[in-house]
């Protein structure tokens, strides 16, 4: 937060948005793809609810759609899921997956984030196969967090895997970048100075970058600007409820056709309701 802070005041001395402070450029109209990220639903609820949600988004223009595999009700906090994870029904789960791709049709992007919930090789390669048959854009964090497991199956994977969102510098990257397919940065773990500094090795390792964006609304636009400074095309917005995004600034998102526009005002280009803020705060 501090250093999203330092770039936006930065950015407002030299008079300019933070995307074109950092790119060196003077861009009016800037704007980049989104995908909806969203498909959260319980064990006890249709498949049902998450086809509808991905055919909604289609229709919406939005670049694609990831979803989740549905979780227990007495999960509900994601740091559990990720410390100790619910089993999955790989064998129910595919035939979810084949009902959401003949629903939207081919050619839509459809994401599957695991949430390090897959427990061994043989349903990663079995569900990997299946996805690839499938034209799945990516598979996310299907394993947890240890390196060691993404090294046996980066090269055996049909289904590219995706990585990212809980790595906090430059040398975590760096240790990474070679046992995954598609980078996920997000300037709400690691700072934007360490991001600029990896934008060369992006370049150079000619690796994919799709930005994790799961935040709150400054964390948000921070990670937009730099998708953008970074001539990104594409970039995950949350489709959950979340009433924070609505109204923690005074102005909503611009989104249209499945693309957010930047907007041209110095800095972040934010403006926050401090009434939303005052009412909603902890008083201390």
């Amino acid at each position: 937060g501090l250093d999203q802070a330092i770039w936006d005041i930065k950015s407002k001395i030299i008079n300019k948005n933070l995307s074109n402070f950092i790119s060196k450029k003077n861009i009016t109209n800037r704007k980049i793809g989104l995908y909806a990220s969203g498909g959260m639903i319980f064990n006890d609820q249709s498949m049902e609810i998450i086809s509808k949600e991905a055919l909604k988004y289609k229709l919406m223009d939005f670049k694609g759609y990831k979803f989740r595999p549905p979780i227990p009700r007495k999960k509900l906090s994601h740091f559990d899921r990720i410390k100790n994870p619910p089993p999955i029904d790989i064998k129910k789960l595919i035939q979810d997956c084949k009902k959401i791709r003949s629903k939207v049709g081919n050619k839509f992007k459809l994401m599957l984030d695991l949430g390090c919930r897959i427990n061994n090789l043989k349903d990663f390669y079995y569900l990997s196969d299946f996805l690839n048959e499938l034209n799945f854009f990516f598979i996310e964090e299907p394993f947890k967090r240890d390196i060691n497991i993404y090294k046996k199956i980066y090269n055996k994977s049909k289904t590219k895997i995706s990585f990212g969102e809980s790595l906090t510098n430059k040398k975590d990257f760096i240790n990474w970048l070679k046992y995954i397919d598609i980078l996920q940065p997000d300037s709400n773990m690691i700072t934007i100075s360490e991001i600029i500094g990896l934008k060369k090795l992006f370049k150079k390792s000619n690796k994919m970058v799709i930005f994790h964006n799961w935040g709150n609304p400054i964390s948000m636009l921070s990670n937009f600007h730099l998708s953008s400074a970074l001539d990104l095309k594409i970039i995950e917005y949350n489709v959950t409820y979340n009433p924070t995004i609505n109204f923690f600034l005074k102005k909503k998102f611009k989104i249209n056709k499945g693309d957010i526009s930047i907007s041209a005002k110095k800095g972040l280009g934010l403006n926050i309701n401090y009434n939303f803020v005052k009412k909603y705060s902890k008083k201390i």
